[in-house]
């Protein structure tokens, strides 16, 4: 599969870029993608996975599945950046975005964390930064967490809303989410309106995803 995606990537001259991920190396990333397979390959679109497939395919399945992401993924992203020439003049180097961006991609989440929350305090007015530390929390929860029978339906809530928000499944996180703010009252309730809020902030506030979860939360309340 490596060799498949690496020949595929060349062909595609730029359009998208093929990566590897060592599970031994950084079982972080595995675990926030709940990869369960190897190989399993993921499609990753505005730093969120949005497809992914598991096990062995042929060389045309791979490029039947590529060209349907490539689809859904057509003038949705802003492509590549400025040419290197371009890059001295017009970008300035962030050595502390870079670092909390190396530890992400490193499956270091905690570190991750610690310096994505740094940063938001540092610079209130980049929502991006917000949507960066809640996707890695969350993933971090995923991570540290182990099922357990005793925690009750609340906990059980919030942590099923987190598997789906690392796995790409917005809508699902937040219905799961909404469901048990109808039925929970008083401090459950409360604690589940909070998560709400907090993984609404891993998308845009434009979003329509993130439109219609509030007005379901208005609903829900109301």
């Amino acid at each position: 599969m490596t060799g498949i995606l690496a020949a595929l990537a060349d062909e595609a001259n730029g359009t998208w870029v093929h990566a590897t991920v060592d599970v031994d190396v950084a079982p972080g990333i595995a675990q926030a993608l709940q990869a369960r397979a190897v190989p399993s390959v993921f499609a990753i679109a505005g730093g969120r996975p949005i497809a992914d497939f598991e096990g062995e395919q042929p060389e045309e399945a791979v490029r039947q599945w590529l060209e349907a992401v490539l689809r859904a993924t057509e003038g949705k992203l802003s492509g590549p950046g400025p040419s290197p020439e371009d890059a001295d003049a017009e970008e300035k180097a962030d050595p502390e975005l870079d670092a909390a961006e190396e530890a992400l991609s490193e499956g270091d989440l905690a570190t991750a964390e610690q310096r994505f929350a740094a940063l938001v305090e540092a610079r209130p007015g980049e929502h991006s930064l917000v949507e960066a530390l809640r996707y890695v929390q969350a993933g971090r929860r995923v991570a540290d967490e182990t099922d357990n029978a005793d925690d009750g339906p609340v906990l059980a809530a919030k942590r099923s809303a987190d598997l789906m928000l690392v796995s790409g499944e917005y809508d699902s996180a937040f219905s799961v989410l909404t469901d048990a703010i109808k039925v929970n009252f008083g401090d459950d309730r409360q604690a589940l309106r909070t998560r709400l809020l907090e993984l609404l902030e891993t998308l845009p506030a434009d979003d329509p995803r993130v439109l219609a979860a509030r007005r379901d939360l208005a609903s829900a309340l109301y």
